[in-house]
């Protein structure tokens, strides 16, 4: 990555300034908030993911069964762990701050322990 690159990353992924209320019920806000979220990170890694294999395919002369193959690799796949978690917290962190600790659905080793399930 280049520094542009990294600085636009480091940036902190909120919104600024109140949350709009577009429908009736708090909940379905919360759902909306989280399918757009979800939307807007899949099509961004489906792009991502996309212009790399149409780059790796025509230019270094490799086919789907190599790519295959390094994406079953045993360390990527900490590395896509580490990332998904990540994912996973964006996604959830409207409702995070909107709860406290005691309203909870699960507790911090519960959901730590979620997502270690994640992996398999």
């Amino acid at each position: 990555m280049t520094q542009e690159t990294d600085a636009i990353a480091k940036r902190p992924r909120t919104a600024k300034g109140p949350a709009a209320d577009l429908l009736d019920s708090k909940d379905a806000e919360r759902v909306l908030s989280f399918a757009l979220a979800s939307a807007a990170e899949i099509s961004a890694l489906y792009d991502r993911i996309d212009t790399l294999e149409r780059f790796i395919l025509t230019k270094l002369d490799v086919d789907g069964e190599e790519l295959d193959a390094i994406r079953d690799a045993s360390s990527a796949q900490d590395e896509r762990t580490q990332w998904r978690r990540a994912f996973v917290g964006r996604l959830l962190r409207g409702l995070e701050t909107e709860l406290g600790e005691s309203d909870r659905i699960m507790s911090r080793s519960d959901y730590l322990s979620f997502m270690d399930d994640l992996k398999t």
